[in-house]
């Protein structure tokens, strides 16, 4: 795979590759600083704080520089989060060629390197996460999950990818990494700006605009789409609840998540990743799965995956469970008996919605009934459940307030 990746492209992002007789089957780093990277992030605010300031000083602020910033922050960013995340690295859903393109094209402008390396990492972060694996683990600082682990030469584990090296488009893509980054980042908001300004009467308009959608567009737009994604290591793991799982650091943070296009549902995400889903209820900002749920409609995407129901619904039990059963005031004998009491209120839970799941070849009408038999069911065991918590806590509470 070497002679097909640019070269420019990896080692100015610190990428070292291998050939094809010794594909990386595991996150890794050298140890040493990436100064290319290290520079090209370090540096992008400034120059970015430059611009808008000259910019601003000589042709001042306008709408339309502001409405070009928001335009490409979500194409881009929809690239990112459908693209890069939910489709390559999870593969939670499949895409025609033309989306898979447009991916690909707006993906580089992030510039966050090729779908491959990019993926290729993740799948390392969720297979390790937290531990000594992960490539940005949270138990390392906040500021290392932020944008630390990409100061340092890495050698990502493309062995993790074989699905997306057989894509042709995602071939393409990682061969001129570097040329595409270059053409959709900096010179696409030339062209969009040369062009607004050639359709407005003022003279001297083309100037302004073409500056001011790569002062705006491009450099602005570059600090906020990295700052924004990396919050989902940084932030999104050190801030939040955890309603599905606590087997590792990740938290759902409405505030990442606004920011994010939706990718803030973290907790929910690293309990379900195959879900096309981060913002699993219907109420949650995730503007990501409407997307992509909207493209189905016009066949550009199909074969979305969701995590059954029963799955979802139990993981919340669990975690709120275990949460009390965490509680130091209840004694061993009494988590014995709370525990069997649950244990046979859940797997009632999951049976009773394995039954609203199945499938069967009756009439319509019994069908219907046997649904509004099961959702009966289904409404007093969670109720049965909840009483077996407030118990729990009332237990937990008189126990603290009288100790033996």
């Amino acid at each position: 795979m070497g002679g097909g990746v640019d070269n420019i492209s990896n080692t100015f992002a610190g990428i070292q590759t291998e050939g094809d007789e010794g594909v990386s089957q595991n996150y890794r780093s050298d140890g040493t600083i990436s100064w290319p990277t290290t520079l090209f992030i370090g540096l992008t605010p400034i120059i970015a704080l430059v611009g808008v300031v000259a910019h601003t000083v000589v042709f001042g602020i306008s709408w339309i520089d502001l409405a070009t910033l928001l335009a490409f922050y979500l194409v881009i960013g929809m690239a990112v989060t459908a693209g890069y995340h939910r489709c390559f690295a999870h593969r939670s859903y499949e895409a025609r060629w033309p989306l898979r393109l447009g991916y690909a094209i707006m993906g580089a402008a992030a510039i966050e390197h090729s779908a491959i390396v990019w993926s290729a990492t993740h799948r390392t972060h969720h297979t390790h996460s937290d531990t000594e694996g992960d490539p940005h683990s949270s138990r390392k600082g906040m500021y290392w999950a932020h944008m630390g682990w990409m100061f340092i030469n890495e050698k990502p584990p493309l062995a993790k990818v074989p699905d997306l090296m057989k894509d042709p488009i995602l071939r393409w893509q990682n061969r001129h990494i570097w040329k595409i980054t270059i053409l959709a980042s900096f010179g696409l908001p030339l062209v969009v700006g040369a062009t607004i300004g050639a359709l407005t009467p003022t003279k001297g308009d083309i100037i302004a605009r073409m500056l001011g959608c790569f002062v705006w567009a491009g450099l602005v737009r570059i600090v906020l789409i990295h700052h924004t994604t990396w919050l989902i290591n940084s932030a999104a793991h050190w801030v939040g609840r955890q309603p599905y799982t606590s087997e590792d650091s990740s938290k759902d943070n409405e505030f990442v998540a606004l920011l994010t296009l939706g990718e803030g549902y973290h907790n929910f995400h690293h309990a379900f990743q195959g879900d096309y889903r981060n913002g699993v209820r219907w109420w949650q900002y995730d503007p990501t799965k409407w997307w992509i749920k909207f493209n189905t409609f016009i066949g550009m995407t199909h074969s979305l995956k969701r995590a059954p129901k029963r799955a979802i619904q139990t993981a919340r039990a669990d975690q709120r469970w275990r949460k009390l059963m965490g509680r130091r005031t209840l004694g061993m004998r009494a988590k014995e008996g709370f525990e069997a009491r649950y244990s046979e209120l859940r797997e009632k839970m999951r049976e009773v919605m394995s039954r609203m799941a199945k499938k069967s070849a009756e009439s319509k009408s019994l069908r219907r009934e046997k649904l509004k038999t099961a959702k009966r069911e289904l409404s007093e065991v969670k109720a049965r459940l909840a009483e077996l918590m407030k118990e729990v806590r009332a237990f937990s509470k008189n126990a603290a307030a009288n100790p033996a």
